[in-house]
């Protein structure tokens, strides 16, 4: 019995990545066109949200951009019906470098080889200082603290670097890194104050560049959580470490869970998969295991 072919739509930031992506979107654009129905440009922050929710006529959705647009994708996205596939052109490409997309190419092939796999994803509800709730799906990361400042920083001053921003930025807000307060409470459990200089949610190894959570998966049910208290050297110590093929040096605690109370005495910058939300005084994380249907690199790089 012949199977019918799916009907993919194609949602392309054309400014994920910053310039080099830019100079590559005719090429990019040439081999997405040759597997989707259609496609359609982002022209403004959200665009990506309505045209996730207005895609149902729609099997799949490819996302051609970075962690921010899936962000926004799967926030409107039927996730009990549709798949999705990534092309990732962003900064950090979390999810991708999880997925084994070390290139556009490899994304594409996942695509013809339809290799499916089926993997978590964290729900994040939040509150900010005046009270306005907003909830997300991440499929990768979430951060407060040091690791949301970096983003902020790498984000308005760094773009231009490519896949070197988020390093740079590291190297920078962490001779600003300063400590706040905050209570937590793990997995039900009551609410525990502490001191942090960052604190990072995890669903995939990756943190952006950083390969942040070598043990982690994107399939085993879990929250990687990492708390983090370091000054200047502690902290470039511990990217060194990160960036390196070895990792040598952790200055943090680590912990895994399914759900996570986050309470904040002050509002901070709170990163959700590279987008940046001020002001915020409450969140509240959880993990949906095998929530997302989507396409895996099942080849081995020559």
């Amino acid at each position: 019995m012949d199977v019918k072919p799916m009907k993919w739509l194609a949602i392309v930031n054309p400014v994920s990545g910053g310039s080099n992506t830019s100079k590559q979107m005719e090429q990019i654009l040439f081999e997405v066109k040759g597997f989707v129905f259609e496609h359609q440009i982002t022209e403004y922050p959200g665009h990506a949200e309505e045209l996730a929710e207005a895609s149902s006529d729609f099997d799949g959705i490819a996302v051609v951009g970075g962690d921010g647009t899936l962000l926004e994708v799967l926030k409107c996205m039927d996730l009990e019906r549709q798949t999705l596939a990534i092309i990732p052109t962003g900064t950090g490409n979390s999810l991708a470098r999880d997925l084994d997309f070390s290139s556009i190419s490899r994304s594409i092939e996942a695509i013809d080889d339809k290799n499916i796999v089926y993997i978590d994803l964290m729900r994040v509800t939040f509150r900010d200082e005046g009270g306005f709730s907003s909830q997300y799906y991440s499929a990768s990361t979430i951060g407060i603290g040091y690791p949301a400042n970096l983003v902020e920083v790498g984000n308005r001053f760094f773009k231009h670097l490519g896949k070197f921003c988020y390093p740079v930025a590291a190297t920078v807000k962490s001779v600003f890194n300063n400590k706040f307060k905050v209570q937590l409470g793990y997995d039900g459990g009551n609410l525990e104050s502490k001191s942090l200089t960052g604190l990072l949610v995890n669903n995939t190894r990756h943190a952006g560049n950083f390969k942040t959570f070598p043990g982690a998966s994107i399939d085993d049910g879990q929250l990687d959580v990492m708390e983090l208290n370091a000054g200047f050297f502690k902290q470039n110590l511990h990217n060194i470490s990160l960036l390196s093929k070895k990792p040598f040096y952790a200055a943090a605690t680590l912990y895994r869970m399914k759900s996570l109370v986050i309470k904040l005495r002050k509002p901070q910058f709170l990163m959700i998969d590279g987008e940046i939300f001020p002001d915020i005084m409450n969140v509240e994380v959880e993990i949906l295991p095998r929530r997302l249907k989507c396409y895996k690199n099942g080849r081995t790089a020559s």
